[in-house]
């Protein structure tokens, strides 16, 4: 999936110099729930130059033994900010 992000902001960071890809770093954090103050990574991130690119949703399925599977949400987030 990141490969798949990188290659389609390459190519439209690419289309002006202005904006060229390489003025970008980019991070991607995954997050298992919301209980865990999402907001206010987000703002933390928020503070230090970082801005949401980018959101996906998928689910994990634990099988165990003998049990039911457990199944988590999880959301991958892409941030980027200008190279500093």
């Amino acid at each position: 999936m990141i490969c798949s992000v990188s290659a389609a902001l390459l190519a439209s960071g690419c289309a002006t110099s202005q904006f060229h890809a390489s003025s970008w770093e980019y991070k991607a954090i995954e997050v298992e729930d919301y209980k865990n103050n999402l907001e206010t990574r987000l703002n933390n991130f928020a503070n230090q130059g970082w801005m949401v690119v980018s959101v996906s949703t998928f689910v994990v399925e634990q099988k165990r033994q003998d049990l039911p599977s457990i199944q988590t949400k999880m959301d991958s987030i892409v941030l980027k900010r200008k190279k500093q």
